[in-house]
């Protein structure tokens, strides 16, 4: 099975570890080491023949806008910018880009069922930080690496939104009072 596998991944031109006289443990640490040193490839488990990668994030314009007018739609709904938004309905385009602010805790989701008994599916908040970072009063890094949908680290440089916004060629005052 391990040769099929072998194949399939050098048939897709897909790196893959191959040491049979290696312990798993050894395996899987150089089969990780050589995910870190490649986040743009797509690899196949040596032990499990399991497809992964890391996902390298950065925080960009888009993500910016969306965060931004997130904090908006939430404050005009009753006045409190950390309401409840349902991300599918505010941003049916947009949606992708602002939920990668998850990594970030810049926002959350509400987990189980809402007070009306219903499940809370969709349903995301801006954190206490997320809520100080789009007031200009937070700073967060440029980069986050992420691995089956759990953060391994952050890196880059660290940046506050104007600042984002200033590398983006816009300017965060207009957004945020606009």
């Amino acid at each position: 099975m391990a040769d099929a596998n072998f194949r399939e991944a050098i048939r897709n031109k897909m790196p893959v570890l191959k040491q049979p006289d290696a312990t798993i443990a050894a395996v899987q640490n150089e089969y990780f080491n050589q995910m870190i040193n490649n986040t743009s490839k797509l690899f196949v488990c040596p032990c499990c023949a399991r497809k992964n990668k890391i996902y390298k994030y950065r925080v960009n314009g888009t993500m910016i806008r969306h965060i931004i007018q997130w904090r908006k739609i939430a404050e005009a709904k009753n006045g409190n910018p950390q309401e409840w938004v349902h991300a599918s309905h505010e941003f049916p385009q947009g949606r992708a880009s602002a939920l990668k602010f998850r990594y970030w805790q810049i926002i959350e989701k509400l987990e189980g069922r809402g007070p009306d008994g219903r499940p809370t599916s969709g349903l995301w908040r801006l954190t206490d930080g997320g809520l100080a970072f789009v007031n200009n009063l937070a700073r967060t890094y440029q980069y986050v690496y992420v691995f089956q949908d759990e953060v391994l680290y952050y890196g880059g440089d660290i940046y506050s939104i104007e600042e984002y916004c200033d590398a983006e060629g816009f300017r965060w005052e207009e957004l945020f009072r606009g």
